[in-house]
């Protein structure tokens, strides 16, 4: 019976909402702030790891930490990659050895973003230095470790999602809010991540899985949605192309999901 679980990197976007939502459960966290460290939080910092943490006493931990930034990842190539991709692949090892099983959340950035919906088969064609390094862990799990599996996820809205923080900020400082028309997401809601991992921490199964939307649209037509009902919001929003993208190019963000919880 599945008991105990840990969230590596709680204080992240999904791992934040997880340790609230995740019910059932009797959830423990990691973080790598000294200051929060409690009995169910646990300091573990996946930059310069010690993992003196007993994996042990956990049925399955669910690894919500990395480096996100696309800049940093970037501009910072190797300490990125330590952490995303060395690091990480060094706590797998550890939790399987403890049989500890594992979800590593991965992304849709395994693709290049130029056709809709990816399906598991799909061959990996990422662009990004992010999306480079997602791929080369679940490279790693899929060869290597039967005690975890890889969940493939595409963007996750909430209040908290960077994006709508930004568009707030503008609209607050008195500046135009720009939304994309050539970049599309299909955006997820945290009761269906919640639901995938909880379905499968329960059956424990390997192999690769993706989580999406149904559909797709652009930035520009989710802010028209998102402010619908606020008219001094709507006329702040100014409709742009990313001029990054070549002519007609839209940069899709869609997975075909495989996961029926």
């Amino acid at each position: 019976m599945v008991e105990k679980i840990l969230i590596i990197g709680q204080d992240s976007q999904i791992g934040s909402f997880l340790k609230k939502k995740l019910k059932n459960f009797n959830l423990y966290g990691t973080t790598r702030h000294k200051d929060r460290v409690s009995s169910k939080t646990l300091f573990f910092d996946l930059e310069e790891p010690t993992f003196q943490i007993d994996f042990s006493r956990f049925d399955a931990a669910i690894i919500c930490a990395s480096v996100t930034n696309l800049q940093k990842c970037n501009q910072k190539i190797e300490e990125c990659e330590r952490i995303n991709v060395q690091n990480t692949i060094k706590l797998i090892d550890i939790l399987s050895s403890h049989n500890c099983f594992s979800i590593f959340l991965s992304s849709n950035a395994v693709f290049d973003g130029k056709k809709p919906f990816y399906d598991i088969h799909s061959k990996a064609n990422p662009e990004s230095n992010y999306g480079k390094f997602k791929l080369a862990v679940e490279l790693y799990i899929m060869e290597n470790i039967n005690s975890a599996c890889v969940l493939r996820l595409t963007k996750v809205v909430n209040d908290k999602s960077h994006f709508i923080k930004q568009w707030e900020k503008d609209y607050k400082e008195g500046r135009e809010i720009i939304a994309f028309t050539n970049h599309l997401l299909s955006p997820i809601l945290e009761k269906d991540v919640v639901n995938a991992i909880s379905f499968l921490i329960q059956q424990q199964s390997s192999g690769l899985y993706h989580l999406g939307s149904k559909y797709e649209l652009s930035f520009y037509d989710y802010a028209k949605i998102l402010f619908a009902n606020n008219k001094k919001k709507l006329s702040k929003l100014k409709p742009t192309k990313d001029l990054k993208l070549e002519g007609n190019f839209v940069r899709h963000n869609s997975l075909k999901t495989n996961l029926k919880s």
